[in-house]
Formats: C-alpha cells, sequence, structure tokens
C-alpha cells in the first residue's frame, strides 16, 4: 500500500479499535454503576493522561496512546479495606454480569455489524455453478483495466460454456493460470443479451489479475430481524472454529514467535487488513473486517486469563466455591502474572508482525 494508502487504513483500524473499546468499557462502567458499585476512572487511550474532568464521580480521561483504555472499578484490584461501594461489596452474579458484559457486547456489536452487511449486499439464496460471479475487483489490477466489474457473470470462456458440473466457475480460474487473451462472454446484471470482453494477463509479469470470484448466486435482502437472526446464527456456529483458532495462535505465537503466526495478526497485519478490505469491500468491506475485529476483542477477553474478564471471572467463581477471598499476596501474584504474560504477548505479536512485513 501506498503511504496514503497506509494512513488512511490506520485510522479506520483506530475508528473500529476505538469504538470497540469505548463500548467495552462503558459497558462495565454501566453494569457497574447499575449496581451501586463507584467506577473511579474511565481513559480513553492509554499512557499519559492529556485530558481529565470529574462528572458524576468518576474521573473521564483522554490518554495519550489513543489504542485501548480502561476503566477501574472501586474495589476490583482489592485494596486493604472494603470499600463501600466496591466491586467486592457486590453478588456473585453482579460480579459476573460486570464482568462478563462487556466482552459480549463486543459480539453483540458484530452481529449487528453482521446483519448491516446482510441487509446492505444481500444472502446467497441459491447458486449456479455453471456461471463464474466475479464477486471482487482489485482497482489498479489486469482485470479493473480490462473492464470486469464486480457482479458481472461469465457463462463461457472462448466461446466454450462453463462446464455444468458443481465446480464449473473453476474453469475462470484456469484460463486465468494459462494466461495470453481470454474471451469472456459476460452476463452483466440487468442485460438481456451476452457480451464479449477479451481480457489479456501475462501469469508472470508483474500485475495482478486482481479478481475474486466463484459461482453466481442468487441474493435477497432481508429485513432487519432476518438478518439478526442470519447473523446470530453465523456467529454462533463460528464461535467454536474461532475460539480454537485463536488458542492456537496464541499457542504458536508464544512457541514461535519469529514465524508469523495465521491466527493471530497485530496492529500491522490488522491495518492491512482494514486497507483490503475496504479497497475491495467499500462500505461492507469496513463492516466485514469490523465484524471479525470486534469477534476476535470478545472471545480474547472471555479468555481465562488472569487480568483478561475471563480470568477475573474465574477467580470470583474459584472464591466463591471455597467460600472466602484468596489471600491478598496471592491474587496479587497470579494478577501479576497474567499481566506479565499479556505484555509478553503483545510484544511477540508485534514481533511477528515485522517479520510478517520484512519477508
Amino acid at each position: 500500500m501506498s503511504a496514503a494508502a497506509w494512513l488512511g487504513a490506520a485510522l479506520l483500524w483506530l475508528v473500529i479499535i476505538d469504538v470497540g473499546v469505548i463500548l467495552h468499557e462503558g459497558v462495565h462502567l454501566l453494569v457497574a454503576r447499575a449496581q451501586g458499585a463507584a467506577v473511579k476512572t474511565f481513559s480513553l487511550g492509554m499512557g499519559p493522561v492529556l485530558l481529565r474532568r470529574q462528572l458524576g464521580g468518576t474521573e473521564w480521561r483522554l490518554s495519550a496512546f489513543p489504542v485501548g483504555g480502561y476503566v477501574e472499578i472501586d474495589g476490583m484490584a482489592q485494596p486493604p479495606g472494603e470499600p463501600p461501594r466496591g466491586f467486592s461489596r457486590l453478588p456473585l452474579l453482579g460480579k459476573l454480569a460486570t464482568l462478563l458484559a462487556a466482552p459480549l457486547s463486543n459480539l453483540a456489536l458484530g452481529v449487528l455489524l453482521l446483519a448491516a452487511v446482510f441487509m446492505g449486499q444481500g444472502v446467497v439464496t441459491a447458486t449456479h455453478a455453471d456461471q463464474a460471479e466475479i464477486y471482487r475487483v482489485l482497482p489498479g489490477s489486469a482485470a479493473s483495466h480490462s473492464g470486469l466489474e464486480a457482479g458481472d457473470r461469465i457463462s463461457a470462456i472462448d466461446g466454450r460454456p462453463l462446464p455444468k458440473s458443481g465446480s464449473g466457475y473453476l474453469a475462470l480460474g484456469r484460463a486465468i493460470k494459462a494466461g495470453g487473451t481470454i474471451q469472456l462472454t459476460l452476463l452483466p446484471p440487468g442485460r438481456s443479451r451476452p457480451e464479449q470482453l477479451a481480457v489479456h494477463w501475462t501469469p508472470h509479469g508483474h500485475a495482478l489479475f486482481g479478481v475474486s470470484y466463484g459461482p453466481a448466486t442468487i441474493t435477497r435482502k432481508p429485513g432487519i430481524l432476518r438478518a439478526l437472526a442470519l447473523a446470530l446464527g453465523r456467529t454462533t456456529s463460528l464461535l467454536p472454529a474461532a475460539t480454537s483458532s485463536l488458542l492456537h495462535g496464541v499457542a504458536s505465537v508464544i512457541a514461535r514467535p519469529l514465524r508469523p503466526s495465521k491466527q493471530v495478526v497485530g496492529p500491522i497485519g490488522s491495518v492491512q487488513l482494514v486497507g483490503r478490505s475496504v479497497q475491495q469491500g467499500g462500505l461492507w468491506g469496513f463492516f466485514e473486517i469490523a465484524y471479525l475485529i470486534n469477534l476476535s476483542l470478545g472471545l480474547f477477553n472471555l479468555l481465562p486469563i488472569p487480568g483478561l474478564d475471563g480470568g477475573r471471572a474465574l477467580l470470583v467463581l474459584l472464591r466463591a466455591l471455597i467460600g472466602r477471598r484468596f489471600k491478598s499476596t496471592l491474587e496479587d501474584a497470579v494478577n501479576l502474572v497474567g499481566f506479565a504474560f499479556l505484555i509478553l504477548f503483545m510484544a511477540l505479536v508485534v514481533v511477528s508482525d515485522v517479520v510478517r512485513v520484512s519477508r
């Protein structure tokens, strides 16, 4: 990407991250306050505080580094005493709600974003394997210069109809790999007669052909309730595989930091993904990548690692099972180990990102 494209993608990535963080930390604050717990601090950003204002019993901060944020609920860090409006005074379900509602809110935001994509782009209801549909065209690619557009349907190549088998559309890929001049018979949406288009591409040249394609599809745009139901179903079905992929990614980053992980990407890789998604998919591409980032943010915070919401919830459950609080030194040690792990993990993710880009 060019410098301008990098800057634009980075700004869009910051928008996605900061919206997710504001929602996440804001839900922590709202659920705690709704139960009478005091919230000392809410910060957008990390590091040195640039601006601060006391309002409603909470100090609102804007910090120097605009990635991330935090909320400080009175008593969550287990001070020597028992604050009268502290986290420790909440009932078991209240504590779990305060901790877990935040990552669940990121998952909920993801569902809303995916529902918006379904309403805007439509949902596939049927396919025609004997036609290849152009889903996306990369700007500046050979396909773009040749006049191909997203939504074009290809029914024949060099005068030969695509096979009617279950994967006849793959003939387009074979023709692209062969290179040279390809004569395509198009059936663009809204046109009643085929159109011929000559596409030239050199397979070993510098120009990319630049298309994503698949079987021709029939789509319908659902209403909001149907779109929400479909998005919820899609997200629910993805959760097991997404969780497994995240766990494998965390393990691979720790075990092999110099080998880029396919499951976990850091800021550099995320900015690249945002830029590519927006370039290829426009607004809906932006919503799709925002959906995936919020899904990852929610799942990561649910992991039972000390310092994360899932780890804190696990400690709350363990206290309830044994019927008493842990020694302050033990809990401090557990949280310190968890915090050190998170710092190490984030550093290794950045290293993995740098290795990926430099290759």
